[in-house]
């Protein structure tokens, strides 16, 4: 991306060491995530970064996020507090109700054991059950503005179902992409071409107003164009 004349802020997880060195892991976990210690961290983090950015001459309403793993995390949770980006790409499903019936028995034991999470049941005990709720962008699907690109790895790809179809449902514009044979990461080299390709493709036009045809996808440039039209109809006036 900085090849094709993007400025690119490389963002990493926060490391909460001290507070690692005084508490259990398993403390530490629910500290972070019922508290809302690290969605709060990231979200300042960025938004200084963002800031110095734009002193820099970089434009805030061309700013896209993108997003792997812990990197998808941080990308919702700006996406719903901070709902300024033009565009969005992601690599990894969100957090999602569905994601505890998909995992193992053995799998859903240890998070009880290590963290205490539990089911999203409405019969289950707090704080777990509202944190469900609340860390889940399905139940937020309003306040994200921003057109997204799912890049899926085939593993995880059924996790990302209930977004995109509370994204469909609201008439949010969207885009996704499954990989077959990919786990949490791709590692064919073509499949991780192509999904850099198509970030790309994606961040140009939201962002530049460039469409870029793909000789593998007859159709592409017409659909993302009804995406951008039927967006720009619908966006709030600023």
């Amino acid at each position: 991306m900085s090849a094709n004349g993007y400025f690119v802020l490389d963002f990493d997880r926060p490391e909460f060491r001290e507070r690692g060195q005084r508490m259990t892991m398993a403390a530490l976990q629910r500290e972070v995530e019922l508290a809302g210690v690290e969605r709060g961290a990231k979200r300042e983090a960025l938004n200084y970064f963002l800031e110095r950015s734009q002193q820099r001459g970089a434009d805030r309403d061309r700013t896209a996020i993108t997003g792997l793993s812990d990197g998808a995390e941080t990308l919702y949770w700006m996406l719903l507090d901070e709902p300024h980006f033009a565009a969005a790409v992601v690599s990894t499903p969100p957090i999602d109700p569905i994601s505890w019936m998909l995992q193992s028995p053995q799998t859903r034991a240890t998070m009880r054991e290590r963290s205490g999470l539990i089911g999203p049941w409405d019969d289950e005990s707090e704080p777990w059950r509202s944190w469900w709720r609340n860390s889940s962008p399905v139940f937020h699907a309003d306040e994200i503005r921003a057109p997204i690109l799912f890049n899926l790895s085939e593993a995880e790809a059924l996790r990302a179902f209930p977004l995109m179809v509370r994204l469909r449902e609201r008439g949010a514009p969207y885009d996704a992409y499954f990989y077959p044979g990919a786990y949490h990461l791709k590692w064919r080299p073509a499949q991780v071409d192509a999904a850099q390709q198509r970030t790309l493709d994606w961040l140009d036009l939201w962002l530049r107003g460039i469409e870029r045809a793909d000789p593998n996808e007859p159709g592409r440039v017409e659909r993302w164009r009804a995406l951008r039209s039927s967006h720009s109809a619908t966006a709030p006036t600023p």
